[in-house]
């Protein structure tokens, strides 16, 4: 029991080894309130009952070859090698396309191994953060800010 509370305490940062400044500074943003300890993507560490931060770069074609193949050698390792986890995505898409998809695909993949998401995991940018003006428009803030 005691070895499960040091793990909910950490929280791990699965990304690609390069990422934009764009998606960089989301992480940023996101480690603020936290420290985030990076996974070393070429090792796989043991990832039951630990919270996880993914992520995630899309290219022109919506697609992040480093992230799925993380998520191959999960199902590698067994079903349930998230069991007990819990995670949330940041996600940035090179283009204006793809966000939405590519979520949805890799939330599915990672609670099928038992990953757990709650409340509102996802947080999307796409090109330029035009899929924030919306926001903008109700907040005093510049699209990078929000």
């Amino acid at each position: 029991m005691k070895v499960w509370r040091i793990f909910m305490n950490e929280i791990l940062l699965v990304k690609p080894d390069h990422i934009s400044l764009q998606l960089n500074s989301m992480v940023k943003a996101f480690g603020e309130e936290v420290t985030l300890q990076v996974v070393n993507l070429n090792e796989m560490p043991e990832l039951k009952y630990r919270k996880l931060v993914l992520a995630v770069e899309l290219n022109q074609i919506g697609y992040c070859k480093e992230i799925y193949d993380f998520v191959f050698k999960l199902y590698e390792k067994g079903t349930d090698s998230l069991q007990g986890s819990s995670a949330v995505l940041l996600i940035y898409s090179q283009s204006d396309l793809f966000t939405k998809e590519a979520s949805q695909d890799i939330l599915f993949l990672l609670n099928r191994l038992g990953c757990e998401f709650m409340g509102h995991p996802v947080v999307e940018a796409t090109l330029g953060f035009s899929n924030l003006q919306t926001w903008q428009k109700t907040m005093n803030a510049s699209l990078e800010e929000i």
